[in-house]
């Protein structure tokens, strides 16, 4: 039923799904249902919506109490959510989920366009929320939870792992979508992890920097540390603190652009510093 609700939707309003544009669509209310639930929503819980599309996700959530944010890319589809979002509870967005500022929210949920799957997780290391579940391609949920030793385990996995607690819901068959993907897909729940030790904390707070310079990234994530780890808090005494951290690693190299290896040395040195005043 819900399939012949999206096709009428869609034709009422004259749009055409697009497959190159990760348009593909979900049909299927029990995977909608599980999704939601994996999110951990509830009733009065502010959503963060990535990529509504025709609504399917957007208006259960709607339903279920929850106060929707949706923000999409592309304007055609806001006749058709506002149409169908009218005497729910909803903002809707144009914008980019990758680039623009977005509200305060408690969960988020998304058939999340496969091309933006990566750098989307790589944003959330950034922003504060409760748990989130993403329909996303299963090779990609695989590698999120990949552990070291791992077929998968990539920069990905590793960056996934200090951040988040990842766990793979269901796998999702292409007959759940309209049109079906050329790739198989599954529910991925994730939700932040606090830091389990001082070198965790500062590794964390130094990728959350990007395209800064290592040097004055890990010295920038000493002094935000500084008070709840009683470490040197001054740039110089910091800049001392975490001196051995460029043996291996060129402090002027960009945070952003280290790789696997380099991330896994980082995070060994960090493990061994030891917490002073001073």
């Amino acid at each position: 039923m819900l399939r012949e609700q999206t096709l009428d939707f869609l034709s009422k309003h004259e749009l055409i799904v697009d497959p190159s544009q990760d348009e593909q669509q979900l049909i299927d209310p029990e995977v909608i249902h599980l999704l939601i639930k994996s999110a951990g929503v509830q009733q009065g819980d502010r959503v963060l919506e990535i990529g509504p599309g025709a609504g399917n996700i957007t208006i259960e959530l709607a339903r279920q109490g929850a106060k929707v944010i949706g923000i999409e890319k592309n304007s055609k589809w806001m006749p058709l959510l506002k149409e169908r979002l009218d005497e729910f509870q909803a903002d809707l967005i144009i914008g980019d989920a990758l680039k623009d500022r977005l509200p305060e929210f408690d969960r988020v949920v998304s058939n999340l366009p496969y091309s933006i799957s990566e750098a989307f997780m790589q944003r959330l290391t950034r922003l504060t929320f409760k748990s989130g579940a993403f329909l996303v391609p299963s090779s990609f949920a695989t590698t999120v939870k990949a552990q070291k030793g791992d077929e998968k385990f990539s920069k990905l996995s590793f960056v996934s792992g200090l951040f988040f607690d990842a766990e793979i819901m269901a796998s999702v068959p292409p007959n759940a979508y309209h049109p079906p993907p050329g790739t198989l897909t599954s529910i991925l729940k994730v939700a932040p992890r606090p830091p389990s030790s001082l070198g965790e904390a500062l590794l964390r707070e130094t990728l959350k920097q990007g395209d800064k310079k290592l040097g004055n990234g890990l010295r920038e994530a000493i002094i935000m540390c500084a008070l709840t780890y009683e470490i040197p808090s001054t740039k110089k005494s910091a800049g001392t603190y975490i001196a051995g951290a460029f043996r291996n690693i060129n402090s002027e190299c960009r945070i952003g652009r280290l790789n696997l290896m380099e991330l896994q040395r980082l995070s060994s040195y960090l493990a061994g510093l030891k917490v002073s005043s001073g």
